[in-house]
């Protein structure tokens, strides 16, 4: 502990706490799943949201450093993942009952359009499955002195049910050719116009030889030299005030219909590696947890 102290400055810890407060607020109210395309800016994948937050999960309930910003941290993050992140996970998450299969789907593939009708062609739920088993085992798992895995001893029975269901799609499809292991690991930022910042609230705007916009009323304003920003803490109350009005002669779109809604458009990054390895570790870790290894 004494080698690390030193570089938890105070400055240092007072971000870690805010920006895991962030992340907890995220997972409580559901705001990466209603707009992923803000939230989730370069990763739009919502599981894996979920994964790189719980990995952290695990990590500290396995710390032995004793640094006290970790100690704090801890709690907050348990909280979100064991509630509402677990509830979401749960809840997007779809059931074979006959062949006791569980998937999950994301945006690839799933609107698709052949000859006139819209069709799931399920591209990335090898993926998708993969990821959110990750993040379900790394929030409900823990070490002990005798494993390296093992169920927490609260663990809802509907979180084990479902898992199972998961590693039992996987080692189905996995190695088949049923499923594409496509995802969508990274992404270009924006996706589609509305997506643009200058039509959200701004509380400072300027362009680069330094002229002040007070005004933005038309879209005629916008040019590559224009800084849109906020700038400080905007109380609730007024923001919501601010969500009212126009910017750039647009209303703030205030919903988000999908990444296969009208409009949206990016390029994206796609690996098939991710998909098989991020199988392998949820089928590994579901053994160790029910084998205690």
């Amino acid at each position: 502990m004494s080698h690390y102290q030193p570089f938890f400055t105070p400055q240092l810890t007072g971000m870690l706490l805010n920006c895991t407060n962030l992340i907890a607020w995220t997972i409580d109210t559901g705001i990466a799943v209603s707009r992923p395309d803000i939230v989730l800016l370069y990763y739009p994948p919502i599981y894996n949201f979920y994964w790189f937050v719980s990995r952290s999960l695990f990590i500290l309930r396995n710390n032995h450093t004793r640094i006290p910003i970790l100690d704090d941290i801890l709690p907050i993050l348990q909280k979100a993942l064991e509630g509402n992140g677990t509830a979401t996970l749960l809840a997007e998450s779809q059931s074979d009952t006959v062949n006791n299969w569980v998937y999950w789907d994301d945006f690839l593939g799933d609107g698709d359009v052949i000859d006139g009708k819209v069709v799931n062609n399920a591209e990335d739920r090898l993926f998708s499955t993969s990821i959110a088993l990750n993040a379900l085992l790394d929030i409900w798992t823990t070490t002990t002195s005798t494993c390296k895995r093992q169920w927490v001893s609260y663990t809802p029975q509907s979180v084990k049910t479902t898992v199972e269901g998961g590693i039992n799609f996987l080692n189905k499809f996995i190695l088949g050719s049923t499923y594409l292991p496509e995802n969508c690991f990274f992404s270009g930022s924006m996706k589609g116009v509305l997506s643009l910042p200058f039509f959200y609230p701004g509380n400072v705007m300027f362009y680069a030889n330094g002229t002040k916009l007070v005004n933005p009323t038309n879209e005629s304003q916008i040019d590559t030299t224009l800084t849109d920003v906020v700038q400080g803490y905007i109380p609730e109350s007024e923001y919501s005030l601010l969500l009212q009005k126009t910017w750039f002669g647009t209303a703030v779109p205030q919903t988000f219909g999908g990444f296969n809604s009208d409009g949206v458009f990016f390029p994206f990054w796609s690996s098939p590696a991710f998909t098989y390895s991020g199988a392998l570790a949820a089928i590994s870790k579901f053994a160790s947890a029910n084998q205690c290894v």
